[in-house]
């Protein structure tokens, strides 16, 4: 962990590992917990292409002050698990947001849902900050339809108070457009925007998120599954660098809260009640439960207890209680 250092002041590290195997390493997880996973605990990252496997990869650990011992399995293609491995570094500081927050994206920063307090990630994020620690926050939110990695960069460095910011989130999805159409173009517009934020206000919190393609991966430029892949090791190599990026998993707990969704109210429906499509009014955008989630995705990669956060914020007339336990219930799994 971030090259056998004995302390770390920010939750956010570096983990370096190998694994071999005469099958091939087809996927690795790591967690907090010594507990074996199974080989289908959806937090394993798959490795592609197959093969043996010598990586530098970021990892959030929990919020909590004291020694951290992070744990590391490998799987191969003949379904063999790996035993652990792991080691232990001492937390030493809490992360602070500060009170000037910034959102950027594209529409889905802004909010298309029909429930005002989590129309989108940013306002339920604010809105649980006020019930569970009193503080009111009023933050920079800039989202706009459409909008490339590139663009929203550009409109980054086009806010006079982003030299002030003590959190920056942005949010974009990449592959859409021509100045993002190759992986190449949006790592290099990814670091830019990073390197930026760390030039420009070098005590900012850094956080951004996995990109979920609402099931249109078949659409041309759609899927996003190496977006979100590459863009992992690109935070890894700058948290090696000293540059801490927190990546919420979005993707990764949007596709487990549509499945349980679905489970209990079918296709449809379940699908619907986390995100719409292009028969009902807010078109592929999240719905106040899908922005719950992306919300208290944030709040785990930042390193905050989930359990602890008041949801209050999120009155149960909008989401009820039984979906902010079943958003709490995923999260805690990983």
């Amino acid at each position: 962990i971030n090259g056998g250092a004995a302390t770390t002041a920010t939750n956010i590290v570096s983990v370096a590992f190998d694994a071999t195997d005469d099958y091939g390493v087809v996927g690795y997880l790591i967690s907090e917990n010594a507990s074996v996973p199974s080989l289908n605990n959806p937090a394993w990252i798959t490795v592609s292409p197959t093969g043996n496997l010598s990586t530098v990869v970021g990892y959030t650990l929990t919020q909590a002050l004291g020694l951290k011992t992070v744990y590391v399995w490998a799987k191969d293609a003949a379904g063999n698990l790996s035993t652990a491995n792991n080691d232990a570094i001492q937390l030493t500081g809490n992360l602070s947001l500060g009170k000037a927050w910034m959102f950027f994206g594209d529409s889905q920063t802004a909010g298309r849902a029909n429930e005002p307090d989590a129309v989108s990630h940013a306002i339920a994020f604010r809105n649980i900050w006020l019930a569970t620690y009193g503080e009111s926050v009023s933050p920079h939110i800039d989202g706009i339809g459409g909008r490339t990695l590139p663009q929203t960069y550009q409109s980054y460095r086009a806010t006079p108070t982003r030299t002030t910011a003590s959190w920056v989130h942005f949010q974009e999805s990449g592959c859409q457009f021509s100045d993002e159409d190759t992986l190449g173009e949006f790592l290099a517009a990814f670091e830019s925007f990073v390197r930026d934020i760390v030039a420009t206000t070098p005590n900012a919190v850094i956080s951004t998120e996995t990109a979920y393609s609402f099931e249109a991966e078949n659409e041309p430029c759609r899927d996003w599954t190496n977006y979100n892949t590459e863009m992992r090791a690109k935070i890894a190599q700058l948290a090696s660098e000293g540059i801490a990026i927190h990546l919420a998993e979005v993707d990764r707990n949007i596709k487990e809260l549509v499945a349980r969704k679905r489970a209990q109210l079918g296709t449809t429906a379940g699908q619907q009640a986390v995100w719409g499509d292009t028969n009902n009014s807010i078109g592929r955008h999240y719905t106040g439960l899908g922005n719950l989630m992306v919300a208290l995705s944030i709040y785990k990669a930042l390193g905050f207890d989930v359990n602890a956060l008041d949801l209050s914020g999120i009155p149960d007339s909008q989401v009820g209680a039984s979906d902010k336990q079943l958003c709490l219930d995923i999260i805690n799994a990983y």
